[in-house]
């Protein structure tokens, strides 16, 4: 990897990243203290940015309440303590976990697939895992919990979207147009009063500040009517030179640096980038960032990988599964400790891993095209088939020549009998479409319905 520098960066920036980080060269030691913030994509163990903890002995938490692994899932965005091994494991001292809303839905968007709840936008994609609720499902007055990543215009971008059964509602956010005549102040599109509110953490209100707002009340004529304000520490909370890993989406970007989920980044000199460059930073761009931090709490970025995004779904059921794959419709998707494994079959199995697949189930990949030009599955989930259902395939269309086209390599043929979204439609190079219908013995996906995604 050809280390990339960020021009601009001053000269004294740059002698204390070397001096904090040793110019961005990791740890020899075979076991590291380190931080890591980023979502559990399996369990067996819970696996967070690709390392497998062991938690056993781990003071385990959800919004400062004690609780156990079993009350851990899949797609939730936590914070783990404890030690790497170098080697894809790790022990976890602590994790903690707390949700960023909890409230009633008040709207749904299907076609821009985003909803509101409590004043506050969430928007959801191909990887955001849906428990005891779907999508399609979600209806104005559902009361829902989310985990996710703050973007730069303050919308929450699902990570896990779960029903819940709590008539506490928290909202989370940075307050703005604090009016201390009225007693209220903004967070996003709510507005909240807290004359009556208990303060906890935080010795007064003031515009900028990160907090949590907690209510038992429902919205009256639009207002939150906040129980209690908590001050909401952003960053790692680190200590100086421990390594830290964390995930999040950009925000506050500037050609120094720029923060992710709260935490304060510096890139320098010995930064080396993964599935993308420096010129490839900016606002609301998904990274995965490892490094070390200073005495002032700033990350000095050793290694920014950038995540990517699916935009290639299949259903239908696995060919074959490898040591580090699965085939579906004949496509090999490569499978990393990153991928989200989800159990959605009768068989609910919390530990569902890629050696429990089996040829013949049913499931449900969100992938996308590495710049090797292979297909990295981004989760799997498994299902049950009903009875007569269709496979179908989602994706760039990247050959078109009615009637066929072809996505993902696969050529797709439609003739009289295939229906479309619109008359006249026809997929187009570069167009996201969705096919239903079968794969041939030649390997042709011969389509029953064709749509053209948004």
């Amino acid at each position: 990897m050809t280390p990339q520098l960020i021009k601009g960066l001053s000269v004294a920036a740059l002698a204390a990243a070397i001096s904090a980080c040793g110019s961005g060269t990791e740890s020899t030691s075979a076991t590291t203290s380190q931080t890591t913030v980023g979502p559990i994509s399996g369990f067996g163990s819970v696996i967070v940015n690709g390392v497998h903890y062991d938690v056993e002995g781990a003071n385990v938490t959800s919004d400062g309440m004690s609780i156990t692994e079993a009350d851990l899932k899949v797609g939730m965005i936590v914070r783990i303590k404890g030690q790497t091994n170098g080697d894809g494991t790790g022990t976890a001292t602590s994790l903690s976990f707390d949700d960023d809303l909890e409230g009633p839905v008040s709207s749904v968007d299907l076609t821009n697939k985003l909803f509101v709840v409590l004043g506050q936008t969430v928007i959801v994609n191909a990887d955001t895992v849906f428990d005891d609720i779907t999508f399609d499902t979600l209806t104005a007055g559902t009361v829902v919990e989310v985990s996710g990543f703050f973007d730069t215009t303050g919308n929450l971008r699902a990570s896990l979207v779960e029903k819940s059964d709590s008539t506490e509602y928290e909202v989370k956010g940075h307050i703005a147009d604090l009016d201390t005549a009225t007693e209220t102040f903004l967070l996003g599109g709510l507005t909240v009063s807290y004359s009556g509110a208990v303060l906890e953490d935080i010795a007064a209100l003031a515009d900028g500040l990160f907090v949590e707002v907690k209510t038992s009340q429902s919205l009256q004529n639009g207002v939150l009517v906040a129980d209690e304000i908590e001050g909401e520490e952003e960053g790692v909370d680190a200590e100086e030179g421990e390594a830290v890993e964390i995930v999040g989406i950009i925000t506050n970007f500037n050609p120094e640096g720029f923060v992710v989920n709260g935490q304060q980044v510096r890139i320098v000199a010995g930064t080396e980038f993964e599935e993308g460059s420096a010129t490839s930073l900016a606002n609301d761009v998904r990274i995965e960032v490892e490094g070390r931090v200073d005495a002032n709490g700033v990350l000095f970025a050793e290694e920014i990988s950038f995540e990517q995004e699916s935009e290639i779904e299949v259903e239908a059921t696995l060919d074959a599964v490898g040591a580090s794959s699965i085939t579906v419709l004949g496509q090999e998707f490569k499978v990393t400790d990153r991928t989200f494994l989800k159990d959605d079959s009768s068989l609910d199995d919390k530990y569902l891993s890629l050696e429990k697949l089996l040829s013949g189930q049913w499931v449900e990949v969100n992938a996308y095209q590495g710049s090797d030009g292979s297909l990295v599955a981004t989760s799997i989930e498994r299902g049950d088939a009903e009875e007569g259902e269709s496979a179908s395939l989602g994706g760039p269309v990247e050959e078109s020549a009615q009637p066929n086209f072809k996505m993902i390599g696969i050529t797709v043929t439609t003739d009289t009998d295939t229906s479309f979204e619109s008359e006249g439609a026809f997929p187009q190079v570069g167009e996201l479409a969705e096919a239903e219908g079968s794969l041939t013995a030649d390997g042709v996906f011969r389509a029953e319905s064709v749509e053209l995604e948004n």
